[in-house]
């Protein structure tokens, strides 16, 4: 075998081993983290979508939303959604 083989020879080796090593650190940081969010609640997350006239109706599904007992981890929308969830999101209720 030529010099130049050998080098790359010795190159995917290291790369190959580097990369299990990253699988394997990666495998075992999401096992753990699987197993420590078992007792945590699931996240919520709410979509308004744009319009005039749903804007009002998003106002109506955040109150009842909120008689329920269901606060959203995320806020997202569009138009009048994303400044219906913009306000819900700093407090305005």
């Amino acid at each position: 075998m030529s010099c130049r083989s050998e080098s790359l020879t010795k190159y995917f080796q290291r790369t190959l081993l580097l990369n299990s090593f990253f699988c394997l650190f990666f495998f075992l940081h999401t096992v753990n983290l699987a197993a420590q969010e078992i007792s945590v609640r699931p996240k919520l997350g709410l979509v308004l979508s744009g319009g005039g006239a749903h804007g009002i109706a998003h106002l109506g599904v955040i109150k009842v939303m909120e008689e329920a007992g269901l606060r959203p981890d995320y806020i997202t929308g569009v138009s009048m959604g994303s400044i219906i969830g913009g306000m819900y999101a700093i407090g305005y209720s």
